[in-house]
């Protein structure tokens, strides 16, 4: 499997309903509810109980009476921070910038380190403030408009033949980076995403975007 590091661009409103309710950065993100805090529990067990309630008036044999019903749930469930669109679920439309295994290395090249470093390139891969709840490999984290403006002008001075010498197998070995680029072809790979990732920031610098960064 392995572990993958991912951008996202979002919108600072997106950003700032993330911020009021944190709990929702899952589902948000990846279509899932975590239902572990009380409030989104409460919210699933009101939710419960209207549908019961509907049934049992005969309420869902009258379309109107179901879309009241309907517009009851998705109250409830906005209450709670969690959002809900119709058809597909949260967070569609841009779907974010994988860096698949080369996020490390790539983290590396940047900063010269594998810890998080000081920004702004150390901001790219591994920066942000923390966001909703604990993951696998961390939680989420968010860097704002300003930031992310930042992060594009400082990858935006370097091109991909900057990183030449940056990449020293040895030391990347010795530094334990996860996933170190051990030959040439791992190298232009890095130096590909590299590309990408300038890219991806310079867009969303452009767009006045925050962006959201995560492993997985």
């Amino acid at each position: 499997m392995g572990m993958y590091g991912h951008v996202r661009q979002i919108t600072p409103e997106e950003l700032n309903q993330l911020q009021r309710n944190p709990e929702s950065v899952e589902q948000f993100l990846f279509g899932k509810i975590e239902a572990n805090t009380p409030a989104i529990r409460a919210a699933l067990e009101r939710v419960q109980q209207i549908a019961i309630r509907a049934k049992s008036n005969g309420q869902m044999q009258d379309p109107a009476e179901i879309e009241k019903t309907r517009a009851l749930i998705l109250n409830e469930l906005s209450r709670t921070g969690v959002q809900v669109q119709d058809g597909a679920g949260d967070g569609a439309g841009d779907e974010g910038l994988s860096l698949e295994k080369s996020w490390h290395a790539l983290h590396y090249l940047l900063t010269g380190t594998i810890e998080t470093a000081a920004p702004p390139l150390g901001n790219a891969i591994l920066g942000g403030e923390e966001i909703g709840e604990e993951r696998d490999y961390g939680r989420v984290r968010f860097l704002t408009p300003e930031q992310v403006g930042e992060v594009a002008r400082a990858l935006g001075s370097l091109s991909k033949d900057d990183l030449v010498g940056r990449f020293d197998v040895k030391k990347m070995k010795a530094a334990n980076v996860i996933y170190p680029c051990r030959d040439q072809s791992e190298f232009e790979l890095a130096q590909h995403y590299f590309e990408q990732l300038s890219r991806y920031y310079a867009d969303a610098a452009a767009s006045g975007s925050a962006i959201l960064l995560w492993l997985e």
